[in-house]
């Protein structure tokens, strides 16, 4: 019907009768038992007391003052006060559903020893129970827990819960709870790997935009550079452009001129093709004869001239064209008339 772990067994003192005048106080020996007893009708063990013949169910158990009990102040025997329950009464409630009243029971054992460890004995097995049930409902909302940290914290929190219920159990208990208890190590073992991995990777997933971060601060600073690179090159242009400017400045200096700009494109093509000679249309045929070979060379020397204009960027002389070709075609109309003469 039921199966039990024996916790303690020594021998037990009940009073009978307390000292008297004339006589010393008289006890009944009985073999005290205590054990930790599985009953059908509880889902826990309870603590049972077995005294003599009768079976008890502890409730609550401290000291006492044995010399004040039994009347004898050279008492040497030590006092526990007990409350209990006949384990009879308890099953004959459970089956008629009644009620079963609580005594108090007064046992003396041989010494403060024997009475420290049927207290401890007691009380452990309150705390074992505590201890128990907190390992376990710690254990519960570990397995419930959908976050890793929290389910690594509540199962260190049952693994110490079971390795302190270990030093109050029986033999038997102590190995499932050392099983139990390597089982949850390699739970939290196994967790502890998994959140370390996730921390990895997401330091791993955080370098390749660090990397992106450096390239694209690689590339805005070759940009900068190349910008830096043609500001400068457009810098050197106009500063050369400036110090043309300076030299046809100077050279117009030098010439006791006024330093102007060029000429447009339009005039100096227009000029030019009238120093080479070009007549329209309605200006007849160019003169064709022994005076063409001085004229091309006066107009050699003009080109020559617009061309220096034209690289220094400076306004043309005010070179009468027309009076150097007029002195030419007179000069040359001489020298035929002359030699015309001669022949004469």
């Amino acid at each position: 019907m039921s199966s039990s772990d024996l916790n303690f067994q020594d021998d037990a003192w009940l009073l009978v009768e307390p000292k008297r005048t004339f006589c010393s106080p008289r006890y009944r020996q009985e073999r005290l038992l205590v054990r930790c007893q599985a009953l059908p009708f509880w889902s826990q063990p309870q603590t049972v007391l077995q005294l003599g013949q009768i079976e008890y169910l502890v409730l609550n158990c401290d000291a006492a003052d044995a010399c004040k009990r039994s009347g004898d102040p050279k008492e040497t025997k030590k006092l526990l006060q007990l409350s209990v329950r006949p384990l009879d009464d308890v099953r004959r409630t459970q089956l008629y559903h009644t009620s079963a009243h609580a005594q108090v029971l007064e046992v003396f054992v041989d010494g403060e020893g024997t009475r420290e460890l049927l207290l401890r004995c007691l009380r452990g097995e309150k705390n074992k129970k505590k201890l128990l049930d907190d390992a376990f409902e710690a254990l519960i909302r570990a397995q419930q827990s959908r976050d890793k940290e929290t389910a690594i914290g509540l199962y260190k929190e049952a693994e110490r819960g079971f390795r302190e219920a270990e030093k109050v159990v029986d033999a038997r208990s102590r190995e499932l709870l050392i099983e139990r208890r390597g089982d949850l190590q390699r739970t939290i073992r196994e967790l502890e790997e998994e959140v370390h991995e996730g921390t990895r990777n997401a330091v791993a997933g955080v370098v390749p935009k660090k990397a992106t971060l450096i390239s694209q601060t690689i590339d805005i600073s070759a940009r900068l550079e190349e910008l830096r690179r043609f500001a400068a090159k457009q810098d050197d242009a106009n500063a050369l452009q400036e110090n043309r400017a300076n030299l046809a400045g100077r050279l117009a200096a030098l010439k006791n001129e006024k330093a102007q700009s060029a000429m447009p494109v339009d005039v100096l093509t227009e000029r030019l093709r009238r120093l080479r000679g070009y007549i329209g249309p309605d200006e007849g045929a160019p003169v064709v004869g022994s005076s063409g070979v001085e004229r091309m060379s006066a107009v050699g020397r003009v080109i020559q001239q617009v061309v220096d204009e034209i690289a220094f960027d400076i306004e043309d002389e005010d070179f009468d064209v027309d009076e150097t070709v007029e002195e030419s075609d007179s000069s040359s109309y001489g020298s035929s008339h002359v030699s015309k003469s001669s022949k004469f």
